[in-house]
């Protein structure tokens, strides 16, 4: 019996709060500012584990099934034209964006630079993205060229 190929979705696109890292930006005092440096997945080396608010201390941590899809989107040659975007109606974006430039999943390698589209915020100046997923989507789409029916999409609600 022959195995049939692999199939890989050309866009996978990804929740961040409660998705892949914790706690929600919304749960935030400030924007996240210092870098926690620690080990990323063991035999990966360290690197920036955390990203840590000034004014209560809260720190920003991936999960680690999360952690390591990244890394493997990031490495595995059969993910090399599959592209990642970040759909995220979190109410404070410049604290998502803060961390994407903060955490690493490999060492110097940042969150940012695995994704390939933005669509994070619930404000017309976000480009008019809602709390409604939809916008996200449709801005996603317009900015990739991908069509849904190619897509993988992550989150942690239902609605």
């Amino acid at each position: 019996m022959e195995v049939p190929p692999k199939t890989v979705p050309k866009l996978i696109v990804f929740d961040l709060d409660m998705c892949m890292w914790s706690p929600e930006m919304y749960e935030l005092s400030s924007k996240p500012s210092k870098e926690v440096r620690g080990s990323l997945n063991n035999e990966m080396g360290e690197g920036v584990v955390g990203a840590k608010e000034l004014t209560r201390g809260e720190t920003v941590t991936l999960f680690p099934g999360a952690l390591l899809a990244l890394q493997e989107l990031y490495q595995l040659k059969e993910f090399s034209n599959t592209k990642v975007a970040a759909a995220s109606s979190s109410e404070e974006p410049s604290y998502s964006h803060a961390c994407l430039d903060m955490l690493e999943i490999l060492p110097n390698v940042k969150m940012r630079d695995v994704f390939s589209f933005f669509a994070i915020g619930r404000t017309k100046a976000c480009g008019n993205l809602t709390s409604d997923k939809r916008t996200h989507f449709k801005k996603i789409r317009e900015e990739s060229g991908i069509d849904f029916q190619e897509m993988l999409f992550f989150d942690d609600c239902n609605w």
